[in-house]
């Protein structure tokens, strides 16, 4: 068995996030929702090379295909990402299971539709289970100060 993983540390320097596989990072700072982290998966790759529509890769039958894990095998080589962080952002750290059926647009509206965080959440949640309940669903938000 093998695993995604994506971690984030504020410091001095900003956030700093490290991840292998298909787990992502964003950042959401004045309505807008950045995203830190490329996909280590097939269909990330053939995006990237301009062989499949970004649009397609959503359910593309080969989007579970993780080219860099956590696991059994050669270590793995994290991706490790620094960005500028201010006051007032809010860092987002989840599963595929939240961003392979929710699109930036609706995690943006989700995350500007409330400060209180823990409901933030629950509704990240809910939300990507009622749009597929098929995955498992895992996010942390976290108000950076």
């Amino acid at each position: 068995m093998a695993t995604t993983l994506v971690a984030g540390h504020v410091g001095a320097a900003g956030v700093t996030v490290a991840h292998v596989g298909d787990s992502r990072a964003y950042l959401f700072r004045d309505g807008a929702l950045e995203r830190l982290t490329a996909d280590h998966s097939l269909v990330a790759a053939l995006v990237e090379r301009g062989r499949l529509h970004p649009a397609a890769a959503r359910r593309h039958p080969l989007r579970s295909v993780i080219m860099r894990s956590l696991g059994p095998g050669p270590a793995a080589d994290p991706e490790v990402t620094t960005v500028a962080a201010q006051p007032g952002d809010i860092l987002m750290l989840c599963s595929d299971g939240l961003s392979n059926t929710l699109d930036d647009d609706a995690i943006a509206r989700l995350l500007a539709s409330t400060a209180d965080l823990d409901a933030v959440v629950g509704r990240l949640a809910a939300a990507a289970v009622d749009a597929d309940g098929r995955d498992d669903v895992s996010a942390v938000v976290a108000l950076l100060g």
